[in-house]
């Protein structure tokens, strides 16, 4: 026989019944009724993931298996529509709000640690700004940018963003910056799927709160700080990246946008000078590097794009 995460033999037609619910984990998180082993369980039916309940509300959502076996489904599971032979997906973006409304959810304005490390964050992406307008071409593609905001993040002297963190209770150990994390929220112009932010800086308070490995690894953490980059994309591609950060509203969102050997776009500009004074929670840093050569920049901890004025053009 298999056994639940308590370590309880289930039996085959309990594991069976499982398999008809859809259990996540078979029968992993099946349990004899009112025996979780001393905390609250995991749903594993109606949701992309098994996630362990953070309060006494789960009652609520039990499941009879049968002969005093239950599962647990998600407080935002709705039975399956049936369109075309293919039942519909849960609701990620329900799911995913009620997360963040838990009463036990973190809070990044309640965290201590979000003040120092904001400071770190905004020297990373001011020293990527300096470097770009130095040299543009030091990187080739957006993904290299991306991996040298990493280092820069993980390099910052007072290591307040660096290190390695434990995820939940012991479950994992991890660093906090991360590449490719999913958005908080799925988007309509996404097919109700989540894409992924391009960098994000989790807080080991967070990462403390994390209840399953599988929320980790499926990105379900809201990232307090999360970063948007672009290089040499039109208009249209920098106001899709701005709607991603206000769709998934973080605590602090970055809007970085790399232009090179093209003429400055006024609406480009605009979003970049404007947002961050219209938006809540977005600061945004940007450098052009004109079709004449003069390079115009934005750092985050800056209000106005200026040129900037190389040394040599001084003297000129």
């Amino acid at each position: 026989m298999a056994h639940n995460e308590v370590g309880q033999e289930v039996p085959i037609a309990i594991e069976e019944a499982a398999r008809q619910r859809a259990c996540l984990g078979g029968v992993q998180y099946v349990y004899r009724d009112r025996d979780y082993g001393g905390r609250c369980p995991v749903a594993s039916i109606g949701c992309r993931r098994a996630t362990r309940f953070r309060g006494s509300n789960y009652e609520s959502s039990k499941v009879s298996l049968g002969d005093g076996w239950v599962a647990f489904k998600s407080p935002s599971y709705m039975a399956p529509i049936i369109l075309n032979g293919d039942a519909e997906k849960p609701d990620e973006t329900l799911d995913a709000l009620l997360r963040l409304t838990d009463s036990d959810a973190y809070a990044p304005q309640e965290d201590p640690w979000i003040s120092q490390a904001t400071a770190d964050v905004d020297e990373a992406i001011n020293a990527l700004i300096d470097e770009f307008a130095e040299l543009p071409y030091l990187h080739r593609v957006e993904h290299s940018l991306h991996v040298r905001l990493c280092a820069l993040l993980c390099e910052r002297p007072k290591r307040v963003v660096g290190g390695h963190f434990p995820v939940g209770d012991n479950l994992a150990v991890t660093q906090l910056v991360h590449k490719e994390w999913p958005e908080t929220f799925a988007r309509p112009e996404k097919g109700k799927r989540r894409g992924n932010f391009d960098v994000v800086v989790l807080s080991p308070k967070l990462l403390a709160t994390c209840q399953t490995i599988e929320d980790f690894r499926e990105g379900r953490l809201a990232a307090p700080f999360v970063v948007e980059i672009g290089l040499d994309y039109d208009v249209h591609h920098l106001a899709n990246d701005a709607r991603k950060l206000i769709n998934s509203r973080p605590h602090r969102g970055y809007l970085v946008h790399f232009v090179r050997r093209k003429p400055r776009d006024p609406d480009s500009e605009q979003i970049i000078s404007r947002l961050e004074r219209r938006t809540t929670g977005i600061c945004t840093a940007y450098v052009c590097i004109d079709d004449e050569g003069r390079t115009w920049q934005k750092r985050v901890t800056e209000r106005d794009i200026t040129e900037k004025i190389r040394e040599n053009q001084r003297g000129a």
